[in-house]
């Protein structure tokens, strides 16, 4: 039967820390989004860090221009010029980053101008983007193409003002007041956003089967109003349809209210069958309760696969008994950074 390493990992996701065996590795962080504003009016930057581990400077400049030249190669088809419009040096307290203004599309006349700051932190090579639009009265006007009139400026004075204020952690234990991602730590304070989002994909190594951990840090704004008994209801009925005799039917066997890092959670585990072999597949997720959400303890969902549900040849690599420990074992070492609850944060 294969097992975790023995060896944990302090890693920190957002606004929490959580311990993971050594070989669950780092996180990949395929989007995170940071709002200026909370109504209909809101500005976005969107960051990137697919590769959460650490890489050498060199890596992070050949990857940087790479991405460059890809914009000067490609043109949009319509207007026939490429996709890259302005380069420029941002310096910053970690280095120099690069800000590169594109065209929104490839196809079409572009109506948006998209904006991205790569930047070395850490050891690691983080993306911010934003999109700039023409104003709503241009769209009227019949102008051709549009994204000439869309002002890039204040997108690329929030995305300079964000990559000057990322600071680097080196221990998660000392990451300090902020919204940290791989070592990397996002200061609203000092930053100015409203809102935060980010996804954290911890992968067991391939060869060892499919076992995939998400921390989806929801904000204080938090989650839809979906229950997470709903959901899994839904996924069941799902399944279950694609099951053929009764021995394929999902099943539930891990559903409980307790408190996780001073939070009030909601567990659900569901057991179904990679279909034809009666081999074991599960899904646990966690949901802290509605109505308590704070900057500090935002909303929060965990979610554990253990193999795919209703894929064929992606069974559990682990039994029920190791599934249900390392999931309890997980979320009993979540608990808030050193310094969140002092931060008096109110925004």
């Amino acid at each position: 039967m294969k097992t975790f390493s023995p060896t944990l990992r302090t890693h920190c996701v957002g606004r929490y820390l959580i311990d993971l065996p050594e070989d669950m590795g780092e996180p990949s962080v395929d989007l995170a989004q940071f709002y200026y504003g909370l109504d209909k009016n809101f500005k976005k930057v969107e960051a990137y860090m697919p590769q959460g581990a650490a890489m050498e400077f060199d890596e992070f400049r050949r990857r940087v221009t790479v991405r460059m030249d890809e914009l000067k190669t490609k043109k949009n088809s319509e207007l026939e010029m490429p996709l890259l419009v302005r380069s420029e040096i941002v310096p910053t307290p970690n280095g120099d980053a690069l800000l590169l203004r594109r065209l929104g599309v490839e196809a079409g006349s572009p109506s948006t101008v998209i904006s991205e700051v790569h930047a070395y932190v850490n050891n690691r090579h983080i993306r911010l983007e934003a999109e700039s639009f023409p104003p709503d009265e241009m769209y009227s006007k019949g102008a051709d193409p549009l994204y000439p009139y869309a002002d890039p400026q204040p997108s690329e004075d929030r995305l300079k003002h964000m990559v000057r204020n990322l600071r680097a952690a080196k221990a998660p234990l000392r990451a300090g007041e902020g919204f940290c991602m791989n070592g990397i730590v996002f200061d609203a304070q000092r930053i100015g956003y409203d809102e935060e989002k980010a996804v954290f994909e911890f992968q067991w190594p391939q060869e060892k089967g499919w076992v995939k951990l998400d921390v989806d840090m929801m904000g204080k704004t938090g989650q839809g109003k979906e229950t997470l008994s709903g959901m899994f209801a839904e996924l069941r009925t799902l399944i279950g349809q694609l099951g053929g005799v009764e021995s394929d039917q999902p099943k539930s066997v891990w559903h409980k209210r307790q408190e996780r890092a001073g939070l009030r959670v909601e567990e659900y585990g569901m057991q179904g069958w990679d279909q034809g072999s009666s081999t074991a597949q599960f899904r646990f997720s966690a949901r802290n309760d509605e109505g308590q959400f704070t900057w500090t303890r935002p909303g929060l969902q965990i979610t554990l696969d253990a193999g795919q549900f209703g894929i064929s040849n992606y069974p559990s690599p682990l039994s029920r008994d190791q599934v249900e420990q390392a999931w309890d074992a997980w979320l009993s070492s979540l608990r808030l950074s050193p310094g969140r609850e002092s931060a008096g944060i109110t925004r």
